[in-house]
């Protein structure tokens, strides 16, 4: 198999081999689940696991697990808050070794740095839990060596353990595991009866306005690209911001240090962006539940997939280091488009790792390597606006040349990968959870 640089880099850092389509690992049964007890209400990754018997009965004596969820940095103090109502004898075993506490932050990819190790350790002293007998799980592939690195430096031992796991695109395979079949049937005959001329040359959903989304937003404003495309947009209500005021999203926005630069240059914009209200796409069908929260993992039969060409991705961050990626790019998949990803290294390589075909013959995909964030923006954001500028017939037929790559990809993610994903990844991830509990 072909590794480009970001790949290599990943695989030689974080052993990324287990993402390849084709490894079982070592097999789990079910018929000896491990007890868990969800310490708190949350998201966490054992709901999809057959393999976890997982309790909010915290008078369970067998529980191996104590599992705190939405356990990311920055939110740990107050997830351990709602878990302290937990019972003197839970504490007791935690305290002694007899089960493991699990801070699940796979919701979430927050990198390790200096801050994060001192929370994570000073959190676990001040409980009296010993951090060999803690078991941390995140999106970020990068984690643990980076996690071990800074322990050594800071004379810290015994390290924790640390586990990968990608919450969102699991939720996400959960949501076809029965209804993907059906979902695929609706949406190719949807497909192959699009028309040959469209309203618009691209789609861009996310809401939350973050730097890169920003960076985007405003460049496509300026360049007079704003009209060429459907595009969700949160708006500066506090939903959207999550909490941030305009003036503390501008100042992040001109001083980030991969997109200060460039947001100064777009101040005239950012000013045409904090004016507009939220724009939701299907009419705001089905991007949001009954109580006003987005559906994360909602990718609704949007009618734009249809009245547009290609999709840009604006994913959760863009870092410097191949890290992650997130239910984001599957969305586009699963409704049959070709997408181009303003995220992080290596982001088409872990699709490919996931048995997905990318689009290299519409976009050149020399981005996917490049490690400077603002780089790469610029590797993307030149060949979007030159594809966005390009006639209509001749960008049909582009697109047209793909197509049996969007038909694969989107069988492979509604029909074939809920299955493979609980065998190539799942599966994988207890045999390695089992594995740190049994040795203790």
């Amino acid at each position: 198999m072909f590794w480009s640089p970001a790949e290599a880099s990943v695989a030689a850092a974080t052993g990324i081999e287990r993402w390849r389509v084709g490894h079982c690992g070592a097999p789990v049964t079910p018929e000896s689940p491990i007890r868990a007890l969800r310490a708190a209400p949350g998201h966490t990754l054992f709901e999809f696991m057959a393999e976890v018997a997982l309790t909010e009965d915290d008078q369970d004596a067998e529980v191996a697990l104590v599992v705190v969820a939405n356990a990311q940095p920055g939110k740990l103090p107050k997830s351990i808050k709602r878990a302290t109502a937990l019972s003197p004898g839970v504490w007791e075993r935690l305290r002694s070794g007899e089960a493991f506490l699990v801070l699940d932050a796979s919701s979430e990819g927050a990198q390790a740095d200096p801050g994060v190790v001192e929370e994570l350790h000073g959190l676990l002293s001040g409980r009296g839990v010993a951090p060999g007998r803690t078991i941390y799980v995140t999106q970020d592939r990068l984690f643990d060596a980076e996690y071990r690195r800074l322990c050594a430096a800071q004379g810290l031992s015994p390290a924790l353990s640390v586990l990968t796991f990608d919450y969102w695109i699991r939720a996400l395979l959960e949501s076809y595991a029965t209804r993907g079949p059906a979902i695929h049937q609706r949406r190719l005959e949807a497909y192959r009866a699009r028309g040959d001329r469209r309203s618009r040359r691209f789609l861009s959903l996310n809401l939350t306005l973050r730097n890169s989304k920003l960076a985007f937003l405003a460049s496509a404003m300026r360049d007079g690209l704003w009209e060429a495309g459907h595009i969700s947009f949160g708006g500066f209500e506090r939903r959207a911001t999550k909490g941030k005021s305009e003036d503390v999203i501008r100042e992040g926005f001109q001083t980030d240090p991969d997109f200060g630069a460039l947001g100064q240059t777009l101040s005239a914009e950012f000013e045409r962006l904090a004016a507009l209200d939220e724009i939701l796409l299907g009419g705001g069908a089905g991007s949001r539940t009954g109580d006003g929260r987005p559906k994360f993992t909602d990718d609704a039969d949007l009618p734009e997939y249809g009245d547009s060409w290609f999709s840009v991705i604006t994913e959760t961050e863009m870092h410097r280091v191949p890290t992650r990626i997130t239910e984001k790019p599957f969305k586009p998949i699963a409704n049959f488009h070709p997408f181009m990803v303003l995220g992080n290294p290596g982001a088409l390589g872990f699709l490919r790792r996931l048995g997905f075909q990318t689009f290299a013959g519409l976009f050149d995909e020399a981005y996917d390597d490049e490690p400077d964030p603002r780089r790469r923006f610029e590797l993307i954001y030149s060949q979007f606006a030159a594809l966005c500028r390009l006639d209509e017939a001749t960008l049909a037929g582009r697109v047209a040349e793909v197509s049996e790559a969007v038909e694969f990809n989107a069988r492979h993610l509604l029909i074939g990968l809920p299955a493979r994903f609980r065998q190539t990844i799942d599966r994988p991830f207890m045999t390695s959870l089992r594995a740190i509990v049994d040795r203790a």
